[in-house]
């Protein structure tokens, strides 16, 4: 009992020295006063009325002062000036001297040295400087020229803080953002958002669910659906940054940019935009979709980079480890560049093309096509196309210069300049095997000539032209032995051929043991 009185007589005194702590609202002028117990128990005030309460400074053209109460309500032209220099303006105030709470509403204009909130109703906290707002309002800032609007908000003046919530408008001289919910940081000019963003500018828009943008040195991060794109492309990835200053996007995780002009895609797990080259490039499973009317071109490389060509269209370059599958076209090499304006694609280092049962190869490959159908090939030197006869015979066409032409993507002529040779098979069905009949070697063309002229039908070799000084003749298989029937520097390598996209993807080392089981088995 004795603990629990003395607890009673603390808390007691307790109250008293907080009462005794909480100073008066003090009236410090006024034209006149009235005073009338019956009814208010307070005093009316009238004319020019100043009060003054910790330190702040209270105006008004009239007000009811509740000394008892230590509140007071003013009228007309009301302002407050707190001892940091902040001004608060409207038409009608309520002020609890005990909480150092003010209400004012009615075309409220609140003022500090960097920034003008205007709104219907203000609620600020004297105490800690803090004001609230809520039914629409808005804040420019003369340090930069932002014009922000909101439903509600909230500012601390000591930190310099801002929260603003639901259609939430930030407006600069180079940009409008649009969020639910923003912090803004007045004293380092960085905003933080919360739910959908869109920021739009003359050169692109923006759109994240959360992130940061540092205003004074025009940086940013973007995260949860973040995508940047203009006119002509599309950058998205799970996280941004963006340096508008120096016209940089970076992407991270599950990168995306999209070309919508010439309908490509590029993936991977980072990415760079360069905005004033109009460049980018993508890393780390790194693919390339060129999307045709009936099919799509898919191209993997360590690295993809898309630059500005003619004609609004662009050059793509892949470049270490490429690996490609179209439908009638697959390839690897070493680099690669696909020029989007007249569909060339040139293959460098040790590539290898595939079309239907071809395998080509050669020291470059240029691949011509239009609309995604394949028109021609070049390949300047060291060419070879071989193809599978059987699981030990292969007809095989070599030379220093090769053009080939495909009509509706079949290969139907093959020329070669300079140092021709070719080995092909004659071949024909065998009459038991009906209704399904297998094709039978029936002997050997092998042959060489400066310049060769080879017509293909079905992707089989028809007839040959030996144009100049040709040596050719026909043997019967068992004529030759097995060393005769390859040429100089045949490798099949059908092992490394993409079979699929998922395929792309298989590793370097993977398809290196695939590839020599397949040359040890042959």
């Amino acid at each position: 009992m004795k603990r629990l009185a003395i607890l009673i007589i603390l808390f007691s005194l307790g109250v008293v020295l907080s009462a005794q702590t909480t100073r008066k609202i003090k009236l410090i002028k006024a034209n006149s006063i009235e005073y009338d117990s019956r009814y208010l128990k307070a005093q009316r005030i009238l004319g020019n009325v100043v009060f003054e309460h910790e330190g702040s400074r209270m105006y008004c053209d009239s007000a009811w002062l509740y000394e008892d109460e230590n509140r007071l309500k003013a009228f007309g032209k009301v302002k407050i000036i707190d001892p940091s220099g902040m001004s608060l303006v409207g038409n009608g105030l309520d002020y609890d001297g005990n909480e150092q709470l003010a209400e004012v509403r009615e075309d409220v204009v609140m003022r500090d040295a960097e920034m003008t909130l205007t709104t219907d109703l203000v609620q600020y906290q004297l105490t800690d400087r803090r004001a609230s707002y809520f039914g629409g309002g808005k804040i420019i800032s003369s340090k930069n020229n932002n014009i922000l609007t909101s439903e509600s908000g909230f500012y601390f003046a000591d930190s310099k803080v801002f929260h603003f919530k639901d259609d939430v408008e930030l407006v600069n001289p180079d940009y409008t953002m649009f969020t639910d919910t923003l912090h803004y940081h007045s004293y380092n000019e960085q905003a933080y958002f919360f739910g959908p963003t869109t920021i739009v500018s003359e050169e692109n828009n923006i759109y994240c669910e959360n992130g940061w943008y540092d205003t004074m040195k025009d940086r940013a991060r973007f995260g949860e659906n973040a995508r940047i794109w203009s006119k002509e492309q599309t950058l998205s990835s799970d996280s941004l940054f963006y340096d508008r200053e120096k016209g940089l996007g970076e992407a991270f995780r599950n990168v995306l940019i999209e070309d919508t002009t010439n309908r490509v895609q590029i993936r991977g797990n980072y990415g760079q935009y360069l905005e004033l080259k109009d460049e980018s490039y993508v890393t780390g499973q790194a693919l390339m979709e060129q999307f045709f009317k009936t099919d799509t071109l898919f191209v993997h490389a360590d690295t993809l980079r898309m630059l500005p060509d003619t004609l609004e269209k662009r050059r793509i370059l892949a470049y270490y480890n490429v690996r490609m599958f179209k439908k009638d076209m697959q390839g690897i090499c070493d680099s690669l560049c696909y020029a989007e304006a007249d569909s060339t694609l040139s293959m460098f280092e040790e590539p290898i093309l595939w079309s239907d049962v071809n395998q080509i190869s050669g020291t470059q490959i240029d691949v011509f096509a239009y609309e995604g159908k394949l028109q021609q090939f070049f390949i300047p030197s060291e060419s070879f196309i071989i193809s599978e006869v059987d699981s030990i015979h292969y007809n095989q066409i070599k030379g220093r210069e090769m053009r080939g032409q495909f009509k509706e993507n079949v290969l139907k002529t093959v020329t070669i300049s300079g140092n021709g040779e070719c080995i092909y098979y004659a071949t024909e069905a065998e009459e038991d095997s009906i209704p399904h009949p297998e094709a039978r070697i029936i002997g050997v063309n092998k042959g060489a000539c400066s310049d060769i002229r080879v017509h293909l039908i079905d992707n089989e070799i028809d007839r040959v032209n030996f144009m100049t000084k040709p040596e050719n003749a026909f043997y019967p298989l068992e004529k030759l032995d097995a060393k005769e029937l390859i040429l100089k520097d045949f490798i099949w390598k059908d092992a490394l051929r993409p079979k699929d996209r998922n395929d792309l993807f298989r590793s370097k080392e993977s398809a290196s043991v695939l590839n020599e089981t397949s040359s040890s088995t042959d």
